[in-house]
């Protein structure tokens, strides 16, 4: 219940604004500092989006890193 409340109470409105100040704006096009710590999620991130273009593309979908 406590993991609950900090992430309403903290991580939900820092993930609110961030996306309305984003507006429409692509992840990749607003130039974020990216942290160290982040670089498992960049990378998941990143794979998403090549297995998305490779079924756009109608190629392979199941391989993963």
């Amino acid at each position: 219940m406590l993991a609950r409340k900090v992430f309403v109470e903290e991580d939900e409105p820092t993930i609110e604004a961030t996306q309305e100040a984003l507006g429409s704006q692509d992840f990749w096009d607003a130039r974020s500092a990216i942290l160290a710590t982040d670089a498992g999620a960049i990378r998941a991130r990143c794979h998403l989006m090549q297995l998305r273009r490779s079924s756009a593309e109608g190629g392979p979908t199941s391989r993963l890193i």
